[in-house]
């Protein structure tokens, strides 16, 4: 499996962008340093689709199994068809905004 510069390159732009502070709120003081507080975030897929999916991996571009309750970091807006990027412990997953649940704070 081989990452396209281009591809890779467009992701590590998207994540720049959402660890970008300016402009975005729930930034905090610590010290001298902003530091911006992000929510925990899990796959919650409905009760019909069971306690895992196939989803997109935009990068490979082969379908992955992902499963409930895994713990993800959303990367993107969402897009005009709903759908956001988001990062998970085994990769990026192209993955319904729906199926994205903010958890709280830590």
């Amino acid at each position: 499996m081989s990452y396209n510069d281009k591809q890779t390159k467009k992701i590590l732009d998207m994540f720049d962008e959402l660890m970008n502070p300016a402009g975005i709120p729930g930034k905090e003081k610590e010290g001298t340093e902003e530091v911006e507080s992000m929510p925990y975030q899990i796959l919650s897929f409905p009760e019909e689709e069971g306690s895992e999916t196939w989803l997109l991996n935009p990068v490979s571009r082969q379908f992955v199994r992902a499963f409930n309750h895994t713990e993800v970091v959303q990367i993107t807006q969402p897009d005009k068809d709903n759908k956001v990027i988001v990062r998970t412990p085994g990769g990026f997953l192209q993955v319904t905004q729906d199926y994205v649940r903010d958890i709280g704070f830590n």
